[in-house]
């Protein structure tokens, strides 16, 4: 079923598989196109004195689907102490993944901020070190917004400017990435702007803003578009393997509702003009929680932390995340995603939720 699930994009299809030596299984994914495509695999049987054999040789590297993928990175919050086993473990989970797709598949790297703890210039040296990691990987280019750790010591009350006009240099600057070959715009939003504690807002100007960019492009009106931001728009609902941190407890003690505290300030306004814009499909990181789910007729992908930047109710383990968006060249839409997960460091990645559109 593994290779079902990292396959999703290719369904519908055919999943065979037998028992083969010490009891262990083996299977072979067929992508099919029509019904005579399942005929011809049924009919083989009879004609096949080695039909498991015969059907891999057929059929095990046929591609319905010419993709791209979006490889989706959130809240890395690099320069947290002790964080550097999971950051090499990152890297080389990203380095399996790079060898296991196909090396003609395009992949566009996007982080949904939080890239660093604090932005230090000592941390700022990390993120550069880590981006460096990833362009030798092949992700070239991330397509990046910062988050509330990147423009306050520690995600709030106090900024530090040096820091965050460095990490600004650093990051996509233009409001707008436009990819041609794959008639895709990925929208940056900066939920910065305002909101006390870790909350974010984004405001009118900046939506009108980026509302007069989308109007300049010319000839990219069937563009598909993707909103891209750091705050989360929607509540976010606790998984059962995450622990409260100590903030949470203590505020949660004096009846003050973090969840609130954390949204997107301006939520509600912000929902409303990607609909009117008709953009839906969003991705967002900062509540480290990841989660893909449709609310107000937009596909959400919810970023988790890529370093494992969580407190999991099991103390030797992590929730160490990346999300695989699959990007269909044909029809120029996202047609699936899928969470990968790591929650014990070394133990291998899992498929955490798939999703297909």
């Amino acid at each position: 079923m593994d290779i079902a699930i990292e396959r999703v994009n290719e369904w519908p299809a055919v999943l065979m598989w037998e028992k083969h030596v010490f009891n262990r299984t083996r299977g072979v994914f067929i992508p099919i196109e029509s019904i005579d495509d399942v005929r011809s695999i049924i009919y083989s049987h009879n004609y096949e004195r080695d039909y498991f054999n015969y059907l891999k040789r057929t059929y095990s590297y046929r591609k319905t689907k010419k993709i791209s993928q979006i490889i989706h990175l959130s809240d890395l919050h690099l320069g947290i102490k002790g964080n550097d086993t999971k950051i090499l473990r990152l890297i080389e989970i990203l380095k399996k993944h790079r060898r296991k797709t196909d090396s003609e598949i395009q992949m566009i790297p996007i982080i949904s901020g939080d890239l660093v703890d604090s932005p230090t210039s000592k941390n700022v040296k990390l993120y550069e070190y880590f981006e460096s990691q990833l362009e030798s990987l092949g992700l070239t280019n991330p397509i990046t917004v910062l988050g509330n750790h990147d423009v306050h010591i520690k995600g709030f009350l106090r900024s530090h400017q040096k820091g965050k006009n460095t990490l600004i240099n650093l990051v996509t600057r233009e409001l707008i990435t436009v990819i041609d070959e794959l008639k895709l715009l990925v929208i940056r939003f900066n939920s910065n702007t305002d909101g006390k504690w870790a909350q974010g807002k984004i405001g009118t100007d900046q939506l009108a803003d980026i509302g007069n960019q989308i109007d300049r492009l010319i000839g990219k009106e069937d563009y598909y578009k993707i909103a891209l931001l750091h705050h989360h728009p929607f509540q976010m609902e606790r998984p059962d393997w995450m622990k409260k941190t100590w903030y949470e407890e203590l505020l949660g003690n004096l009846n003050f509702d973090i969840d609130m505290s954390n949204i997107l300030l301006d939520s509600t306004i912000f929902i409303e003009w990607l609909n009117a814009r008709n953009i839906n499909f969003l991705i967002h990181g900062h509540k480290h929680i990841p989660k893909l789910f449709n609310s107000n007729g937009i596909e959400i992908v919810a970023g988790g932390s890529s370093t494992g930047n969580i407190d999991h109710m099991e103390n030797q383990k992590t929730f160490l995340t990346y999300n695989v968006i699959n990007y269909d060249m044909e029809l120029f839409r996202p047609i699936s995603s899928t969470i990968v997960f790591e929650d014990l460091l070394g133990s291998g990645t899992k498929s955490y939720q798939v999703k297909k559109y």
